[in-house]
């Protein structure tokens, strides 16, 4: 009978901390302009990896992707010019690459 009592207890506890409530609460603030996104991967042993997109409203329940392809990407290194990166389409991996590739 000890045992039985010792199970109850736990079992409420652990159904109530699984159950859980939900409530949807509506963003009242007023909505934002996009802004413009960079994304980029630099590693030492492969090509740099940029893609340019618009920001969208992370309350939006409908997510589209803006990419940006007309960007002019160029690409510094202690305030001196390297390389000016071009676009490639989305049929590659990479969106823009390095001009000399």
């Amino acid at each position: 009978m000890k045992r039985v009592s010792l199970y109850i207890p736990a079992f409420i506890i652990l159904a109530g901390l699984f159950s859980s409530c939900e409530k949807v609460i509506e963003f009242e603030g007023e909505a934002l302009e996009q802004k413009i996104v960079l994304y980029s991967v630099l590693n030492p042993d492969s090509l740099i990896d940029v893609y340019i997109s618009y920001s969208h409203p992370i309350f939006d329940p409908e997510f589209s992707y803006h990419q940006i392809v007309d960007a002019d990407v160029r690409l510094f290194r202690d305030d001196s010019f390297i390389d000016t990166l071009t676009y490639r389409p989305p049929a590659t991996v990479k969106d823009y690459v390095p001009s000399s590739v």
